[in-house]
C-alpha cells in the first residue's frame, strides 16, 4: 500500500493530547519490512518529521492487527502561545513494541 494516510484534528482544545502511532496491520501478500514516515503539522506548519530517513523498520508478527509492530511516534499537546494562537508541542516517543497491546494505557481525561 503506497498511498499516504491523513488524520486531521479540525478543532483541538487547549490541553488536548493526541498520541500518534503507526500499526503494521497486515502485510497484504508483501514479505519484508516496511519503513513508515510521519509528518506532524499544526496550523498548517510542519512541526516534526519522523522516519523520513528510512531508519524506522516495522515487521509483520504472526497475523494482523495489534500482534504486529506498533510504533509509538509522538504525543502532540495543543496549547495557546504568547500571541494567543492555538498551536502544538510535539514530544517524540520513538518506541516500537510488538504484541497484543498498543502500548501502555493512558488517558487525558479525568474520570
Amino acid at each position: 500500500f503506497c498511498a499516504p494516510e491523513n488524520i486531521n484534528v479540525d478543532s483541538p482544545i487547549q490541553g488536548d493530547i493526541f498520541r500518534v502511532m503507526v500499526n503494521y496491520y497486515s502485510e497484504h501478500s508483501y514479505s519484508g519490512v516496511t519503513r513508515p514516515s510521519v509528518n506532524i503539522y499544526c496550523g498548517g506548519d510542519l512541526r516534526a518529521s519522523f522516519g523520513a530517513r528510512g531508519d524506522v523498520e516495522l515487521v509483520n508478527g504472526s497475523g494482523s492487527g495489534s500482534s504486529n509492530d506498533n510504533w509509538m511516534v509522538a504525543d502532540v499537546t495543543f496549547y495557546t502561545d504568547e500571541c494567543g494562537d492555538l498551536t502544538c508541542a510535539v514530544e517524540p516517543l520513538d518506541t516500537i513494541i510488538q504484541g497484543d497491546a498498543f502500548g501502555p494505557p493512558w488517558s487525558v481525561f479525568d474520570l
